[in-house]
């Protein structure tokens, strides 16, 4: 039994004093509508109507029932009317989660053209360059840049970007410079504490290769490898994002440049393709958008 409408056949029966009338306003047949008021007072164990032949009346389980009724049916009016707005006026707070390093170069002007597009969503956002919960830690959606996803994640791709092996020209004079992975070996390579393995990944005759690194230092954040970098510490393979600037200016210099290391992807991982919240929807529109029209100048290696 469908209790919503269970409970619409008894309150349209009281309202119109009858099984027939009320049936009629329902478009329902009168077996249908009887069945269902019926089956309310089963199912409550309660008689909700005393029935004559002349007329029916309420029991006192149904006048308390009934109220509850139309407190019921007032909340689900209120919530479809504010659902409404919210496509007509998209409201809400968008709990996020994004990569430091992105989100500093790259995301704050994306995020202040969206608020300023939806006016009345709020944004929370935190910074963390680790895999986030999204159902446990309440997140609507969270940016993650990896070659692939976990199996079973629900995410949409809105761009890619390169990776760099770079170091400083002050590094490669007292240490020389490698001419394959393998020489990487015996370099200072630092890499991310996060990462699953100790190895960086080139292409070689259109497929992967793994080669495992070791270094002295390592950090959960690009932008503090990079400027390590840039002091002559070690070796690094970031994503260009991080260190186009520092290509261009020669503080870091390309290395391997006929081994290129496979591309990342840029995606927004989210908890349902079912019900998705406008919000959610509208964010992931916009990024998509945002960045099919400025890959170019975020995301593309400017090698030195």
């Amino acid at each position: 039994m469908d209790r919503i409408q269970a409970m619409r056949a008894f309150v349209a029966t009281v309202d119109h004093g009858s099984f027939a009338k009320a049936a009629d306003i329902l478009d329902l047949s009168r077996p249908v509508l009887t069945r269902l008021v019926s089956g309310l007072e089963d199912s409550l164990g309660a008689k909700l109507l005393h029935r004559t032949t002349r007329r029916l009346s309420l029991t006192e389980s149904g006048e308390r029932f009934l109220e509850a009724c139309r407190n019921v049916f007032s909340l689900l009016d209120e919530a479809e009317s504010d659902l409404s707005q919210q496509t007509q006026c998209p409201k809400g707070v968008l709990r996020l989660s994004a990569p430091m390093a992105f989100s500093l170069l790259h995301l704050e002007p994306v995020i202040a053209e969206f608020m300023s597009t939806y006016p009345s969503i709020e944004v929370d956002m935190e910074l963390a360059d680790r895999r986030v919960d999204l159902v446990e830690e309440a997140f609507d959606l969270s940016i993650r840049i990896a070659h692939e996803l976990e199996p079973g994640l629900i995410a949409r791709r809105i761009g890619g970007t390169a990776l760099v092996t770079c170091a400083s020209p002050e590094y490669l004079k007292l240490n020389g410079l490698p001419e394959s992975p393998d020489d990487l070996r015996t370099h200072e390579c630092m890499g991310f504490s996060l990462a699953r393995r100790n190895s960086w990944s080139f292409l070689e005759n259109d497929k992967v290769r793994y080669v495992d690194v070791r270094g002295r230092f390592k950090s959960n954040n690009g932008i503090f490898l990079a400027k390590l970098a840039e002091s002559g510490k070690g070796i690094v393979q970031l994503p260009c994002f991080i260190v186009n600037e520092a290509l261009r200016e020669k503080r870091l210099v390309t290395v391997l440049k006929d081994y290129q290391p496979p591309n990342l992807d840029i995606y927004c991982v989210y908890q349902s393709r079912e019900y998705l919240p406008q919000k959610v929807r509208l964010f992931i529109d916009f990024m998509s958008e945002y960045f099919s029209c400025n890959c170019q100048k975020i995301v593309t290696l400017k090698s030195a």
